[in-house]
């Protein structure tokens, strides 16, 4: 009906169109059909059975003749897919139309097993690589199960191949032993690339018992669909039941072959996949001129756009319980996407998802151990988690989910205790005990070079108090043999290439090393007529000979380069400026070498990026690293040393680079901005960046920061990756884009937001948007912008090249800021313009 699925009304208009019987092909995999029910599909053909004892015969279903859902449970779910014409008459209830939502579609029935849950895996992938060898371009499958490897790399050769497939979340009961089935969506529906069928009921609210005053046929009172967790009702919608007109032959001596109780996810899954199924028939024109045959999987995307952007939202709680809303397959037939916006899903994989991030440091393997056996053992356990009623808890995980370490001795004590455990994995599991009650710091070496000398002492303090911290038993727990600091006259050219020659010879041998590089005193670049040459200033450097006296960039990034780490910090603190009293401008400390021009972002750049390796930077080249008032230690060198101590760690005992990072990259730019001052310390790319990135112990009974925000630290790290910074104004690229402002709302946002931007000092930043509001509404000062990006990226290159010095960098700049200001107030004070809108 119009005002439930809309499958009727869809049903006529793709007929009306296509005026052709087999149009598609949809494969329906399940228990198979009762060959003598008067209600199959009109187009059906005999199927195949992949059951051992079965030999690839028809897909035919042998009724037992017990009131049990999964009896004839296949013959049901494809009459609700495509079934021909009935005619019921029961309890004052009369219907007298074709059953299926797609009749005129050619049904091919796949049988896989007698029961619903727990599938055979191998039957299910026989399945789905059967359904796309005959060319089948939509699935459906009303069973769930535990998943398997095999299963994910099947979806995703469906996906490849562009086939559409929609599986049941899953249903659950709160009684008898039912109620210790999982009440989360279950495999294959969890993943991206497959469509999850949910339920709602006639009265519109969702197909769960708190949402619900009557009571509900089909399962009685008991049972309910599953949803959740929240990731994965991304690739969710809800679709109809209970009280669906439901296909049986266990009356057929009485002659009554439809119940009106059909309930479960099992009877929506049927009307999404139809759903579908007439949305490619009836866009078949537009999706052949579009499709590559290289990209068929956006056919699938496609698909889940129309069904998604078409779905009904109107239910305040839809995305908790249905996902992308109520399924309207009629208004689907008017969407169509813009095809090169269509991103491909990720894939299928048989991983623990969020719960491999709850075990932590649990499954990654040492040693000799291979991807294959990792594989193996999160498969096995999340079957387990399926299986075992006491652990099905642990299927509402998200992948954002952050556990602390008693959550994660709970659950592998579960584990451990469960009969079903295999003996391989639990020897796994209480090797992984040990680990989890002490992390081995044996392997973890740290080198910390403060060069001080009477401009900048603090380097000093700064590599002392580092020192002192990763070496406190209590504390970070560092072998305090294996820290080495360098000061003062030990912090010279000899002592620093030795000592970092000594960490790559110590750690060629050692499995899983860790390594923390610091570095505070100055560096910079030397302009030359074909390139820029790096030093980092040491005790003693002499600008007359720098060779001998300072550290060549080249040196020091291949040494490091060489260190065989899997887990590597560099950080470099080179930039420095005195305390900031009252509004005194900064007094930048500049190097003895009147030639360099310093930077900290230029080393970075010789430095190879790899997984486990992360470099960091105090600042941008044209910041400062700054020493607040009354502190002991540099800002950036501060806020270090409480992430190491544990201040991010949330109570965790060891600190995490993720840890670290969050503090860093949030804390040090927050704390200079009451000084009206801009510092952000930059970072390289960051290559697979796991959250069992340990660095130290942690001082677990400081916990100040809170949980880490996952959103956050990416949003940081996009903001501060070293490809972000110092990036010139694309002014070719702002003045040939056809973007306008279309409203007069829209200008007025624009023009707050490069206020704010101008404010915290982000000059290039502000330019692009006011070069895209001038092209669209104030065009006669567009020419003049231009000239402004222009003089903008000259003052960069200008002091990049080291042709003026920091201060009057900052002067120049000041005169850029004030202009764009300028304009701002013009557009703002010009309202005829704003008349255009």
């Amino acid at each position: 009906m119009d005002n439930f699925s809309q499958l009727r009304k869809a049903k006529e208009r793709v007929w009306n169109k296509v005026q052709k019987d087999r149009c598609i092909k949809i494969a329906h995999i399940d228990t198979g059909y009762q060959p003598n029910h008067p209600g199959l599909p009109k187009f059906m053909t005999k199927g195949i059975s992949f059951l051992k004892d079965e030999n690839k015969g028809p897909a035919i279903d042998v009724t037992k003749d017990s009131f049990q859902e999964q009896d004839g449970h296949g013959t049901a779910t494809m009459s609700i897919l495509a079934g021909k014409k009935i005619s019921i008459n029961h309890n004052g209830i009369s219907f007298n139309d074709e059953l299926g939502a797609i009749p005129f579609a050619e049904i091919i029935p796949i049988r896989i097993c007698d029961t619903v849950a727990l599938i055979r895996s191998q039957n299910f992938v026989k399945a789905i690589d059967y359904a796309i060898d005959i060319g089948c371009e939509v699935v459906t499958m009303s069973m769930a199960g535990a998943p398997t490897n095999q299963w994910a790399q099947a979806i995703n050769r469906a996906y490849e191949a562009g086939v559409t497939i929609v599986t049941a979340a899953g249903n659950s009961w709160n009684r008898e032993f039912k109620k210790l089935l999982p009440k989360k969506t279950l495999y294959p529906a969890r993943w991206e690339r497959v469509i999850s069928a949910t339920g709602v009921t006639a009265n519109h609210l969702p197909y769960v018992f708190k949402a619900q005053i009557n009571t509900k046929t089909e399962g009685g009172e008991t049972m309910q669909g599953n949803f959740g967790p929240k990731r994965v009702m991304d690739n969710s919608i809800a679709a109809y039941t209970p009280n669906t007109v439901w296909a049986t032959m266990n009356q057929e001596k009485n002659n009554i072959f439809y119940r009106l109780d059909g309930g479960g996810t099992s009877s929506a899954t049927p009307q999404i996949a139809a759903a579908a199924a007439l949305w490619l028939s009836f866009h078949r024109q537009e999706i052949e001129s579009n499709l590559d045959p290289s990209e068929k999987w956006k056919k699938v995307e496609a698909v889940k756009y129309a069904l998604f952007k078409s779905a009904d939202k109107s239910y305040e709680k839809y995305k908790k319980y249905y996902g992308q809303g109520i399924l309207k397959a009629n208004d689907s037939l008017d969407v169509f996407p813009d095809w090169n916006t269509l991103k491909r899903s990720k894939k299928a994989r048989c991983s623990l998802n969020g719960i491999l991030d709850l075990l932590g440091i649990m499954l990654r393997l040492k040693g000799n151990q291979n991807e294959s056996e990792e594989m193996m053992y999160s498969t096995e356990i999340l079957q387990l988690l399926h299986m075992e009623p006491n652990l099905h808890t642990y299927l509402d995980i998200d992948e954002d989910k952050t556990w602390s370490s008693e959550q994660k001795r709970e659950i592998i004590e579960k584990l451990i205790n469960s009969e079903k455990t295999s003996n391989s994995l639990k020897k796994r599991l209480n090797s992984i005990v040990e680990d989890l009650e002490c992390l081995n710091l044996s392997n973890a070496y740290a080198l910390l070079i403060g060069v001080g000398g009477h401009d900048i002492p603090v380097t000093v303090d700064d590599a002392k108090v580092l020192g002192e911290l990763l070496k406190n038993s209590q504390k970070a727990a560092y072998k305090k043999e294996n820290v080495k600091v360098l000061v003062n006259e030990e912090a010279n050219r000899l002592n620093v290439l030795s000592s970092l020659e000594d960490i790559v010879e110590k750690v060629e041998a050692e499995d899983d090393a860790t390594v923390i590089i610091y570095y505070s005193g100055h560096g910079g670049k030397i302009q030359n007529e074909s390139s820029n040459d790096y030093y980092l200033l040491t005790h003693g450097a002499n600008s007359l000979d720098r060779e001998n006296t300072m550290v060549n960039g080249k040196e020091f990034s291949n040494l490091i380069n060489k260190i065989n780490a899997k887990k590597m910090l560099v950080m470099l603190d080179c930039c420095h400026a005195s305390g900031m009293i009252d509004e005194r401008p900064l007094l930048k400390l500049k190097s003895s070498d009147n030639d360099m021009v310093n930077s900290n972002v230029e080393l970075l750049k010789r430095l190879k990026t790899g997984e486990g390796k992360v470099f960091i930077t105090s600042c941008d080249d044209d910041e400062q690293s700054v020493i607040l008032p009354e502190a002991k230690n540099s800002l950036f060198t501060e806020v270090v040393l409480e992430a190491l101590e544990g201040y991010a760690s949330n109570g965790e005992p060891y600190v995490s680079m993720i840890d670290l990072l969050y503090h860093v990259l949030r804390e040090v730019p927050k704390r200079v901005e009451e000084y009206n001052h801009i510092q952000r310390p930059i970072i390289n790319n960051i290559q697979k960046l796991s959250s069992d990135y340990f660095l130290c112990k942690s001082s677990t009974d400081i916990s100040k920061a809170g949980k880490i925000n996952e959103q956050v630290l990416s949003e940081l790290v996009k903001s501060y990756n070293l490809t972000n910074a110092h990036k010139e104004i694309d002014i070719s690229k702002i003045s040939q884009s056809a973007s306008s402002i279309s409203s007069y709302n829209e200008a007025k946002k624009l023009i707050s937001s490069i206020r704010k931007d101008i404010s915290l000092n982000n000059v290039n930043k502000s330019i692009s948007p006011l070069l895209k509001l001038s092209k669209s509404h104030f065009k006669s000062h567009f020419n003049g912008i231009i000239m402004l990006s222009g003089e903008y990226n000259d003052l960069l290159s200008r002091k990049q090249k080291g042709i003026i010095d920091d201060t009057n960098y900052r002067i120049w700049l000041a005169q850029i800021k004030h202009k764009v200001l300028t304009y701002l107030d013009m557009f703002e004070n010009e309202p005829d313009t704003f008349d255009d809108f």
